[in-house]
């Protein structure tokens, strides 16, 4: 799993662009993602959420998705598939782990 280093700040905005490459950049025929806290515990029902099949894609992720009320951190999980090197709907997965900064009492 990716680590990013940059935190998102508590209910702002934070944005992940993901490419999807195998031995060549790819096109996936279907893309679904999911938010948790780092106990495994969905945040704010986006469990399952859908994106437009693209090359590259950038998750929008903000108030309620980032609140530090509901623990510190993130995972971004993804799953997808796509059609190339002479097989159909091959896997493709990943993760991204990332901090949530809180700014309470400042």
């Amino acid at each position: 799993m990716d680590v990013l280093t940059t935190p998102a700040d508590d209910e702002s905005a934070y944005i992940i662009t993901m490419a999807f490459n195998t031995s060549t950049s790819a096109t996936p025929n279907a893309v679904v993602w999911t938010l948790t806290d780092y106990d495994g515990v969905t945040v704010n029902s986006r469990t399952g959420t859908t994106e437009t099949p693209a090359a590259s894609i950038a998750v929008l992720l903000s108030g309620d998705d980032l609140k530090a009320s509901d623990g510190f951190g993130r995972i971004l999980t993804v799953t997808s598939n796509y059609d190339g090197d002479g097989s159909t709907a091959v896997p493709l997965t990943g993760a991204v782990k990332f901090d949530i900064r809180d700014f309470t009492g400042i």
